[in-house]
């Protein structure tokens, strides 16, 4: 199916990240005067990546605002851009020969209704 690239637009998100690893120091192999809580960097990478998102149009239909832009990017962008980001801190760092990093799997809180009940096994939000 064609579409008219009048009514097609697109947006690009960018996620820069930084990634620092460092090495706790070990009990024996901390020196008389040093402490234990000082750490080493074992390894740095700074990089980015971007997703570029098109939506399409209809007839009538006015363009998102900045605001509808920046929100979207803020939440389905960086969901949509994070499972890459974590499978590349894995991999990086295993070819680096250090342990597999897995990053967390990221998540946002669910909004909570007010008046909303919470079940009795879930606990309080």
């Amino acid at each position: 199916m064609d579409a008219d690239p009048a009514t097609i637009s697109a947006f690009v998100v960018r996620i820069s990240c930084h990634l620092r690893i460092q090495n706790q120091a070990a009990d024996d192999d901390v020196k008389e005067g040093d402490t234990k809580d000082e750490t080493q960097d074992v390894a740095t990478a700074d990089f980015e990546f971007a997703a570029l998102f098109d939506y399409h149009l209809q007839e009538g239909e006015d363009d998102p605002t900045e605001e509808e832009l920046t929100a979207y990017a803020a939440t389905t962008g960086r969901f949509a851009l994070y499972p890459y980001i974590r499978e590349y801190v894995y991999d990086l760092t295993g070819r680096l020969a250090l342990p597999p990093l897995t990053l967390e799997i990221l998540s946002r809180p669910m909004p909570v209704s007010p008046g909303a009940q919470w079940p009795a096994t879930r606990g309080t939000p």
